[in-house]
């Protein structure tokens, strides 16, 4: 009787490992946010997005972000998937793609800590440019911008974390 009743407590107990995975799964989720979100970047996208969409309906401009942020979702996660593949035909090693996208991301930052003076001509042409294309949701928003160089090194580099399909999963979540 003793057995019985400790063996229907414990199907509603989790043991160790049940709390490791839960732990790491939830651990994971918050990595990604954490590393990807300072990439991405939204708010420093969205005055470029406004410019460019400047004269357009409020239906045509939500219509170009959903499908930017598609774009962007797909992008990394064809890159959470296929990147070691390639990092593999390549010969890459994570380590290797860390330090490169560490070099990346900081020569980014300094970029920004020491802008030069713009051209205003060039930015002008740019942004008739920029307003004549009919399609801005891939190119120039969920590409270089939102999944650009560094968010693909970060989800590349989070793959190494991963020991089981929950993790991918986890890092698609976050």
């Amino acid at each position: 009787v003793r057995s019985s009743i400790f063996a229907s407590n414990t199907k509603f107990c989790l043991r160790d490992s049940d709390m490791n995975t839960v732990s790491h799964f939830w651990g994971l989720i918050l990595a990604t946010v954490i590393a990807l979100l300072p990439l991405i970047n939204p708010f420093a996208a969205a005055p470029t997005f406004l410019a460019i969409t400047e004269g357009d309906t409020p239906a045509r401009r939500n219509q170009q972000l959903r499908m930017a942020c598609i774009y962007m979702v797909a992008i990394l996660i064809s890159f959470l998937i296929g990147g070691t593949f390639i990092m593999g035909f390549f010969g890459i090693s994570i380590p290797g793609l860390r330090i490169a996208g560490g070099l990346l991301v900081a020569g980014i930052g300094s970029g920004m800590l020491v802008a030069g003076p713009k051209d205003a001509n060039q930015t002008k042409q740019e942004q008739e440019a920029a307003r004549a294309k009919r399609d801005i949701a891939f190119s120039p928003l969920a590409m270089p911008m939102l999944s650009g160089p560094g968010a693909i090194a970060v989800t590349i580099g989070l793959t190494s974390l991963s020991t089981a399909w929950t993790d991918y999963i986890a890092i698609i979540i976050g």
